[in-house]
């Protein structure tokens, strides 16, 4: 009786997720980039810069020879992360802002951007 229980379960799930997935409305879309011009008139300017320097050319600062840290295998994060982490839908960094400030117990504290 528990297995037929189980089963008819599994089979309402998969029936229900394919009824989701068939009547969703596609709401994919991209999240914009700021503009270079915002960007340079940012108080922040030098750290967004930093920011975008490390991403696509981060090997120089984290490679094996790297002047901050020798590191990482050479490769660069623009590797996955298409025109530094900004282009749509190429594995862009959109979300992680939501994602902070988090707790991290292998530093033991709570971690910001």
């Amino acid at each position: 009786m528990r297995r037929k229980q189980t089963i008819l379960t599994v089979v309402l799930v998969v029936i229900i997720t394919i009824i989701f997935v068939l009547f969703r409305e596609d709401t994919k879309q991209p999240v914009p980039t700021p503009e270079l011009s915002t960007i340079y008139s940012s108080p922040d300017r030098d750290l967004i810069l930093y920011g975008r320097a490390l991403i696509s050319t981060t090997s120089f600062y984290l490679g094996p020879n790297g002047t901050v840290a020798k590191t990482t295998n050479g490769m660069n994060c623009q590797n996955c992360h298409l025109d530094a982490g900004t282009r749509p839908f190429g594995n862009n960094y959109s979300a992680v802002k939501s994602m902070y400030p988090l707790f991290r117990a292998r530093s033991g504290g709570i971690e910001t951007i």
